[in-house]
C-alpha cells in the first residue's frame, strides 16, 4: 500500500517537473523515445524531434527564447554513431531505456512529462530492491534494516533524479547481494550481469557466485551462474553486429588521464571523491579485508 501510494505521488511529481538533463540523459531519452513510438533502439531523427518538442512543453520557453533542439542539438552527436547500413545507436546500451518504457508509457497516459520516466524508474528500482531485502533478506529484520540503511544512505540518494544508470546499478547490485547470502547463485550472477550491461565493472560481481558456488563443490550450479553472466555479453554482441567492435565507448577513453593520483582523488577528495559521502565504507574496507585475509573470516 505504502509503494502504490508513493509511486501515485511520485508520478503526479513527473507531471510536472521541469527538464533536467545529467551524464548520459540524452541517449537514454531518445532511446526511450524509440522504444516508444517503434519498438526498436535504433534511434530515428522523428524520435530526437519527439525529445525535444516535450521538452519544449516542459521548458515553457517565452517569445523569443530558443528552441530546446537549437540549445541542445550541438551535444547529442557525441552520444551517438551511425552503423554501416545507416541507422543511429546510442553508443551506451539500451535495456534501461527500455525498463523506463512502462513509466513513459503511464506519464503518457496521465498526461504528464515523458522525459521524467527514467526518474520515475530510478525510484521504482530502489523501492524494489529495498523491498527485496526486507523480502527475501536473510537474517533478523533489524538486520536487513540495518543492511537498507547502510546501502541506501550513500551516494545513491543523490541520483534518483539523475538521468543515468547509477540507480540501475545500484538495485541490481543489492539484489545480487542478497541473492549471494541466500546461495541462489545463477540468480545472483544474473542481477549482476543485468547491472554490466549498463555498467560493465558489475561483470566481477557477477562472476563472484560461479567461484563460490565452484569453491564450495557446486558444479551444477556454477554451471549454471556462469551462463547467466553470459548476458553481460549483449551489449559487445549488439556493436560488434552493427559496428565490428564490441564496444563504442573504449575508443573514446584518454590512457593518459589514468593515474594513481587521479584514483586516490576518487577516495578521498571532498568534492568528488567517496569519503564525504561513504566514510564509514571507507574506514571498514581494509579492515574487513584484514579479517579475511588473516582470519579467513567472511563476516
Amino acid at each position: 500500500v505504502l509503494f502504490v501510494c508513493l509511486s501515485v505521488s511520485l508520478v503526479g511529481w513527473s507531471t510536472q517537473r521541469r527538464f533536467a538533463r545529467q551524464g548520459d540523459g540524452w541517449e537514454y531519452l531518445a532511446m526511450t523515445e524509440a522504444w516508444m513510438r517503434h519498438g526498436s533502439p535504433i534511434v530515428r531523427a522523428s524520435d530526437i524531434d519527439a525529445m525535444f518538442a516535450g521538452i519544449d512543453r516542459s521548458r515553457r520557453a517565452g517569445p523569443g527564447e530558443p528552441a530546446a533542439a537549437d540549445l541542445y542539438a550541438a551535444q547529442l552527436p557525441h552520444g551517438f554513431a551511425t552503423a554501416a547500413d545507416g541507422t543511429m545507436h546510442a553508443r551506451h546500451f539500451w535495456l534501461y531505456s527500455l525498463l523506463a518504457l512502462p513509466a513513459s508509457l503511464l506519464l503518457r497516459l496521465v498526461g504528464g512529462h515523458e522525459f521524467n520516466a527514467l526518474v520515475v524508474t530510478n525510484t521504482w528500482m530502489f523501492a524494489a530492491a529495498v523491498g527485496f531485502v526486507f523480502a527475501a533478506g536473510g537474517g533478523s529484520l533489524n538486520q536487513r534494516a540495518a543492511f537498507v540503511l547502510l546501502a541506501a544512505v550513500t551516494p545513491v540518494l543523490w541520483y534518483l533524479t539523475f538521468t543515468g544508470v547509477e540507480v540501475f546499478s545500484w538495485a541490481l547490485a543489492v539484489t545480487a547481494l542478497v541473492c549471494l547470502e541466500r546461495r541462489w547463485y545463477w540468480q545472483s550472477a544474473l542481477a549482476a550481469a543485468f547491472a554490466a550491461t549498463q555498467n560493465p565493472p558489475m561483470v566481477l560481481l557477477a562472476i563472484v557466485p560461479v567461484l563460490l558456488a565452484a569453491r564450495q563443490g557446486a558444479l551444477r550450479q556454477a554451471g549454471a551462474a556462469l551462463a547467466a553472466t553470459c548476458v553481460a555479453l549483449v551489449p559487445a554482441i549488439c556493436s560488434w553486429w552493427y559496428f565490428g567492435t564490441p564496444t563504442l565507448i573504449a575508443p573514446t577513453l584518454d590512457a593518459g588521464l589514468i593515474s594513481a593520483g587521479r584514483t586516490w582523488s576518487l577516495l578521498v577528495d571532498l568534492n568528488a571523491g567517496l569519503l564525504p559521502y561513504t566514510p564509514v565504507l571507507l574506514v571498514a574496507a581494509p579492515w574487513g579485508a584484514w579479517r579475511l585475509v588473516r582470519r579467513g573470516d567472511p563476516a
